[in-house]
């Protein structure tokens, strides 16, 4: 599959999900977290701002009840892309663990994907990786047009991707 090519600078909006991209002025940008990923609801309105570790945010008002969509796709075939990633391990209960392949920088990336009916309810993740890896996740679960929202799981506040990447690249 072609994957377009994109050249992103610091302070620039993210490519979309699933793509390739060169980070230019940002090569090595690493993201730490703990979070869980649901499919967004639709619509999805901000908060007021917040401020998180000396930066502001803008969260999303999500109401509990309505994180209820599955992701949009299915267990088995998320586990199974994640599968295919180097130095990526894979239980069938859903649990996941990806660390940086020898001779780089050490990271790791420990997970729980969560089954519901079928689809891929959610998925928890902690870690820190890079951000090129994190893409990797990302593709596996589903097609980058399918809206995600991201819950951090220290804060309890739910930010879009955009945000989710400025908060995970930290201060």
């Amino acid at each position: 599959m072609a994957r377009a090519i994109y050249r992103v600078f610091a302070g620039a909006t993210p490519p979309p999900r699933g793509t390739l991209h060169i980070i230019a002025a940002n090569r090595h940008q690493v993201y730490t977290f703990h979070i869980t990923i649901h499919a967004a609801p639709s619509p999805v309105e901000s908060h007021n701002t917040i401020d998180l570790r000396g930066r502001e945010y803008r969260p999303l008002r999500i109401v509990p009840g309505e994180l209820s969509a599955p992701l949009s796709v299915t267990f088995d075939d998320c586990l199974d892309a994640l599968a295919r990633l180097p130095q990526m391990f894979c239980e069938p209960d859903g649990s996941v663990v990806w660390t940086s392949p020898p001779r780089e920088d050490r990271w790791t990336v420990n997970g729980q994907l969560t089954d519901g009916a079928g689809h891929l309810h959610t998925v928890e993740l902690k870690g820190t990786c890079p951000a090129d890896q994190f893409d990797q996740l990302l593709a596996a679960l589903g097609p980058p047009e399918a809206a995600l929202v991201f819950q951090l799981m220290r804060e309890g506040i739910f930010l879009d991707e955009a945000e989710f990447r400025r908060w995970a690249s930290g201060p």
